[in-house]
């Protein structure tokens, strides 16, 4: 409301940034039902100004996502990620680390919501876009292989030797994410 009164929502560019930066805020210290709302706001006005095909909208969406998987409503997680993921290909931009992680992380709410050949295919996806952009390192990119192995393996989906591979590249990934900490 304080927003609206101080005329930041007038449809520039400055209350989405708001609104965003609010909910991040708010997200940080547990406040997700808070967080949400003002995501929602941010992306209403995006909308009414015809600007969420932009790196603020796939933020707002992707940090929208966060806060409602947060609350235990994947159904609206996904649908926000995978707006963002939208936004992302049609600006030709999900080939990134950034449409990665956001592929990546509608794979685990993919996982949750009970769709895991979905989530499957969305972590090839991802795997593949890390693999060509020589950026399949780190935690977040372990914990992925050791997904995808994982619902190959319960999915009897992959060979035995494919499943190994899998697992055995996401092990020597944690191992390296744990030399480069210490």
């Amino acid at each position: 409301a304080l927003l609206r009164k101080e005329g930041l929502l007038d449809g520039s560019i400055k209350g989405p940034e708001v609104l965003h930066r609010a909910g991040c805020l708010k997200a940080e210290v547990g406040r997700y039902e808070d967080a949400v709302a003002d995501f929602r706001d941010a992306r209403a006005s995006l909308e009414q100004t015809n600007t969420l095909v932009s790196k603020l909208g796939v933020d707002v969406l992707e940090h929208l996502g966060d806060a409602l998987g947060e609350l235990g409503s994947t159904d609206g997680c996904v649908e926000a990620l995978e707006q963002a993921v939208a936004i992302l290909e049609k600006k030709n931009k999900l080939e990134s680390k950034r449409g990665a992680v956001l592929l990546i992380k509608v794979g685990d709410a993919l996982v949750e919501l009970g769709y895991p050949e979905d989530a499957v295919n969305t972590y090839f996806d991802a795997r593949d876009i890390l693999r060509a952009a020589g950026k399949l390192h780190g935690v977040e990119a372990a914990g992925m292989l050791a997904n995808l192995g994982s619902l190959q393996a319960e999915l009897n989906s992959a060979s035995r030797q494919d499943i190994r591979a899998t697992l055995s590249s996401a092990l020597e990934l944690y191992r390296q994410a744990g030399a480069e900490g210490t």
